[in-house]
């Protein structure tokens, strides 16, 4: 945790911390938390959040694992209860549990078990990006799906005794993601997931899932006349910033593969740790 937290300090929704040493004690400082994110959502959202007001919330989210990957890191504990705001009304999240990150394609040490992907059944799993893609998928499930339609469909078999994933579960996760997808507006985010939980070729990845939320977002937004009570103008420049950040994130990490391919072929190349 002391190892990782001081490379958010130039983060946009870091967790902020301050540490020293007192009297030859080393200690850190964290901040004072609220809620988390499956209470805000479960318990405290108000009726009158539309969806665009959620996926705006989901974004602010993926982007802290966004930026975790823009380091080289996997967080490898992506779940609803690790996202957490400072104020009671949510206005931004913090990342927080960073005990067990890895470096993507490292030995993996940790996480919670309904929220892994299958590879991390094996006990000697390698991190990488698509098991935290992966998470917040299922994190996403969790919070949207307010009647509990995911969780009846699927084999619970499945997450809690998920030594082999069969093809039986496989196929009980794609009916619990259809059954949602029947309840709520996201249709082509939980097509986007159906197409990629399972693909080993072309695996959830998190820089698209923002892509799908955020073309699902302006899908909505299209939809709102423009002097209905729910189009507010102060969200969508928000999501302005969020999506700016969103590209130029992107590009920081495809420099930054592109700069890691050019090394391994011999090429050399300046580096960068720029994080947005």
């Amino acid at each position: 945790e002391n190892g990782i937290t001081p490379k958010f300090k130039t983060c946009a929704y870091e967790i902020r911390e301050f540490d020293g040493v007192y009297r030859a004690r080393y200690y850190i400082v964290l901040e004072k938390v609220d809620h988390n994110a499956y209470y805000f959502f479960k318990k405290r959202l108000s009726k009158n959040y539309t969806m665009a007001d959620r996926i705006y919330k989901f974004l602010q989210m993926a982007m802290l694992i966004q930026k975790l990957h823009l380091l080289g890191y996997t967080h490898q504990d992506i779940k609803p209860f690790n996202f957490v705001s400072t104020d009671e009304k949510m206005l931004d999240f913090r990342l927080i549990d960073l005990s067990v990150v890895a470096r993507d394609k490292s030995p993996g040490i940790g996480g919670t078990r309904y929220y892994f992907s299958p590879d991390k059944h094996d006990d000697k799993f390698t991190a990488t990006f698509q098991q935290d893609a992966f998470a917040f998928a299922l994190t996403l499930i969790k919070l949207i799906d307010e009647e509990g339609v995911f969780d009846k469909t699927i084999n619970e078999e499945c997450i809690r005794h998920p030594e082999t994933f069969s093809d039986k579960c496989k196929e009980s996760f794609i009916a619990g993601v259809e059954a949602l997808k029947s309840k709520v507006e996201l249709v082509t985010f939980f097509e986007y997931l159906k197409d990629h939980f399972f693909d080993e070729a072309s695996p959830l990845n998190i820089n698209d899932m923002m892509a799908d939320l955020i073309k699902c977002y302006t899908q909505i937004d299209s939809k709102i006349p423009d002097d209905s009570p729910e189009k507010s103008n102060h969200l969508n420049g928000k999501m302005n910033i969020i999506v700016s950040k969103y590209i130029e994130n992107v590009a920081a990490m495809k420099s930054k593969e592109e700069e890691k391919l050019r090394k391994q072929n011999g090429l050399g190349g300046a580096s960068s740790d720029k994080i947005i």
